[in-house]
């Protein structure tokens, strides 16, 4: 498990959202007996909330907005409060970095106890489906005697840093078990090059590495490739 952190994804101008969390915050850190010396105090974040609950009132009142003055005020005011929890934020982290060491679970309890939301742990991808549409470019940088291989990344890769590398595997045939280990790379991008004096075909297979290690090879790409 990664070490949680919390997740304020709001801005100053995230009004009512900002100041439901604050409210929510405020009630489970009020009795809670792991955050004892809150800092800020508890006190300045009551009274930024009620500021922040007054101004918006006096901006958007039942039948139209107030003034400008009033806009820059609710702005200021929630300025304060998105700083001051911000400050809070980092609080929580730290008493629950010493008090829970290296045992995330643990810590993530605790800071959950603070009413602030975390960040959601990543889900396992377990073994890496093959990579997607793989394809041969046509590229007028290259060589008569080169080939450019182009490929996306596994579609059940949540993200491009689910993918550590992919390892290029090049054979004569479609049989990807008697194809031979070439090299591996970080980009979805590969170029071969044919060094003999005569016509060649090779067969390419891209295998995606995860966290599990090697997933599952492509279907071979078939390239024919003139002599240097």
């Amino acid at each position: 498990m990664r070490k949680p952190t919390i997740a304020i994804n709001l801005t100053p101008t995230d009004y009512d959202a900002l100041i439901n969390m604050a409210n929510m915050v405020y009630e489970k850190m009020l009795t809670n007996v792991s955050f004892s010396d809150p800092n800020p105090e508890l006190t300045v974040i009551e009274s930024n909330i009620n500021d922040c609950v007054l101004a918006r009132a006096r901006w958007v009142g039942i039948h139209d907005r107030g003034s400008h003055a009033d806009l820059l005020d609710l702005r200021t005011k929630s300025l304060t409060l998105w700083q001051n929890m911000i400050a809070l934020g980092k609080y929580v982290a730290s008493v629950s970095q010493v008090a829970c060491g290296s045992d995330y679970v643990a810590m993530r309890e605790m800071m959950n106890s603070s009413g602030f939301p975390l960040k959601n742990p990543p889900t396992p991808v377990g073994r890496l489906e093959a990579p997607q549409n793989l394809r041969r470019l046509i590229a007028r940088n290259l060589s008569q005697n080169q080939g450019k291989a182009k490929w996306k990344i596994p579609a059940n890769a949540s993200s491009r840093g689910a993918v550590k590398g992919y390892n290029i595997y090049q054979g004569t045939s479609t049989n990807f078990s008697t194809a031979t280990f070439v090299t591996s790379v970080t980009k979805t991008s590969y170029i071969v090059s044919n060094n003999s004096d005569v016509m060649a075909t090779i067969y390419l297979f891209i295998v995606a590495i995860g966290a599990a290690g090697e997933g599952v090879p492509t279907e071979a790409l078939k390239m024919a490739l003139l002599p240097m």
